[in-house]
């Protein structure tokens, strides 16, 4: 059964895959009248008007509106974006110059990883691409076809696959063999008593992101506000997180269980969870605990965040953008570029901290302070 989280989630990310317009926003989160009205003539005016609204961020790299960037990872001061019909984009000082790739797909790449061996990618139809340091691609099979929604590694090459509908692959040797680990769904809600007549509580929920710690603990989050952890390379799994409302009992609106789109952990083991309906976790712990924190906007959907040790935390997604100047006790609506009428879907800390790269519509890589 697919629950109603399962239904939103993947039709945002069809939107996001097969829309052109260039202020595209998805179902359920479309806006109205004078509103929708205001982004269109904005939009009108073209990618170069629309970087004058700010000067809080830069243009770094732009494509057409047809291109589509998803995902993006750095290793010192090695960065690589995916997108759409296999387009790769490499840059090896810290993201200032790109370099345009193609993979040996036309499929869409929704996530990729750096490690010291190299870079994995991941996409639709059970997809799977390496990519070695000297820059050729090999295509491993894994057991699925589901689409694969992330990807993560830490340096040795120990890696997590998440995916739609429960999909949950590990590898040890940097993405050349992988294992399924999905646990038992249904059994592991029960254990951390998720009532079993909660709205897609025995289901399998799709995973959206993933984080391995260099000492191979495992993160994964996603659909009804879950966030799992691994310390045994996802040979077993336990909650961290899940909805508050779950506990309760209540039944599992998009407002009580919100989907959790993108984790990050700082290595001081501050780290934030964003996701739909504009909802922000915070952990002080590495991801062993998540408090929920109190934002402006809860109209939206933030598909990514980052953060910096200076407190400085910035969170984007569908025409919204937030962010704090204190680690999350503060937030402020983000206004930079074209943030409030288009959709940017991966942000990280740039190599050298100076700002923080944002990847997503139009083949655009910016940067925001």
């Amino acid at each position: 059964m697919i629950c109603l989280h399962s239904k939103n989630a993947l039709k945002l990310l069809s939107t996001l895959l097969i829309g052109s317009s260039l202020a595209v926003a998805p179902m359920g989160y479309a806006q109205e009248g004078a509103e929708n009205a205001a982004a269109a003539e904005k939009a009108k005016a073209g990618p170069g008007a629309l970087d004058e609204i700010s000067g809080k961020g830069r243009v770094i790299a732009e494509g057409v509106r047809q291109e589509r960037f998803f995902g993006m990872d750095f290793l010192g001061d090695q960065g690589i974006v995916v997108g759409n019909f296999g387009q790769v984009m490499i840059t090896e000082d810290g993201g200032e110059t790109w370099v345009e790739e193609k993979a040996p797909t036309d499929l869409a790449l929704l996530a990729v990883a750096l490690h010291e061996g190299g870079a994995i990618a991941v996409g639709q139809q059970g997809l799977v691409l390496l990519r070695s340091p000297d820059g050729e691609w090999q295509e491993v099979s894994v057991d699925t076809g589901e689409r694969l929604l992330n990807v993560a590694a830490n340096r040795d090459g120990e890696a997590v696959i998440v995916g739609a509908f429960g999909t949950l692959l590990a590898s040890s040797d940097g993405g050349r063999n992988w294992a399924n680990v999905a646990p038992q769904w249904a059994e592991l809600a029960a254990s951390a008593n998720v009532p079993a007549d909660t709205t897609g509580a025995t289901a399998e929920p799709s995973m959206y992101d993933a984080k391995v710690f260099d000492d191979g603990v495992m993160l994964i989050a996603g659909e009804l506000a879950y966030v799992l952890r691994s310390e045994d390379g996802g040979k077993s799994w336990e909650f961290a997180n899940f909805a508050e409302a779950l506990a309760k009992g209540e039944e599992a609106t998009a407002s009580a269980a919100p989907t959790i789109n993108d984790i990050q952990v700082r290595a001081d083991g501050t780290g934030f969870a964003v996701g739909q309906s504009g909802v922000v976790f915070k952990t002080n712990d590495s991801g062993r605990s998540w408090k929920k924190l109190s934002t402006p906007l809860t109209e939206i959907n933030l598909l990514a965040v980052a953060s910096r040790g200076s407190g400085a935390v910035i969170a984007v997604g569908m025409r919204s953008a937030i962010f704090s100047e204190d680690d999350g006790e503060n937030w402020q609506t983000l206004e930079a570029l074209d943030l409030d009428i288009n959709w940017y879907s991966a942000i990280q800390v740039a190599p050298d901290a100076s700002q923080m790269l944002a990847v997503g519509h139009s083949g655009r890589i910016i940067g925001l302070q």
